[in-house]
């Protein structure tokens, strides 16, 4: 009994095995990178790879870091905004609660002095 239950997963993978090798060569007939020529890239980056096209990288770190500076200020500039109306509209607010809390303080005085 307990070959046949061994068998019986061995019977799925090996199944699976032609159809994963299969997938595969679609998939690297297409340029994927295999597995034996996939590589990590080098952890200097573009520099450490080769010197003529270093300044070329450093010129574009400027640039998406000059962009992302600008957009850092905007949005702060928008959040700051933001909050001004948020404080302005909620001042807003406050006045109209008081000013009705006046009016109906005023109202139950005069029904308080109208039915003693």
């Amino acid at each position: 009994m307990q070959q046949a239950t061994s068998t019986g997963t061995e019977d799925p993978k090996a199944a699976s095995a032609p159809k994963i090798n299969e997938f595969r060569n679609k998939f690297e007939k297409f340029g994927a990178p295999t597995p034996k020529t996939a590589r990590k890239p080098s952890v200097g980056g573009p520099a450490a790879a080769g010197g003529a096209g270093a300044g070329t990288g450093n010129d574009a770190m400027d640039k998406a870091s000059r962009e992302a500076r600008e957009l850092a200020e905007q949005m702060q500039q928008q959040m700051t905004q933001l909050e001004q109306s948020r404080i302005t509209e909620r001042q807003q607010l406050v006045d109209k609660l008081e000013q009705r809390d006046a009016q109906l303080k005023a109202i139950n005085d005069k029904n308080a002095a109208v039915s003693q």
